[in-house]
């Protein structure tokens, strides 16, 4: 922790990586994922945000440990009324035949910008992000059992 001159306290984190998701009604997140493109070697999956994620997924996926902090983190972001009829987007990676269910994570290195870093990866990702998407991105919490894990959320719903 640093006071500054304007006697701001500035606090410094040294997160290693950063989780994001994009949170909507089933429909809207539906349509998202139908704009993935072709070369994205990314799978998605749509999951109800009030559930935790352990119910929701079948014995063939791992999950990580760090996976659940983070989702309550996200359901911090909607109110009483939206968090029953919340969804969210979980990434899915493949590797060795082992299926792990998370939320689109990004290393960080020194001096990123993590908004930018998101925001390049959902253009590899999608077809034509919304810009609702691209402009209610926030940070979320500072998360993590064992390490500082930035939180960022992105809102989509057509009203």
């Amino acid at each position: 922790m640093i006071r500054n001159k304007d006697n701001v306290i500035e606090i410094e984190v040294n997160a290693e990586k950063l989780y994001y998701t994009v949170i909507g009604k089933y429909l809207d997140l539906k349509k998202l994922i139908n704009k993935l493109k072709s070369s994205s070697n990314k799978k998605y999956i749509i999951s109800k945000l009030l559930i935790p994620i352990s119910n929701t997924v079948c014995d063939e996926y791992i999950i990580p440990v760090n996976i659940e902090y983070v989702q309550c983190s996200i359901l911090c972001v909607c109110n009483k009324r939206e968090e029953k009829t919340m969804y969210c987007l979980l990434c899915v990676d493949e590797n060795n035949n082992k299926k792990t269910i998370k939320f689109p994570e990004i290393q960080l290195k020194e001096n990123s910008e993590p908004e930018k870093l998101i925001l390049n990866d959902m253009e590899k990702t999608f077809y034509n992000v919304p810009d609702q998407v691209k402009s209610t991105l926030q940070l979320v919490d500072i998360t993590g059992p064992n390490s500082d894990i930035l939180v960022y959320c992105s809102k989509i719903s057509n009203k």
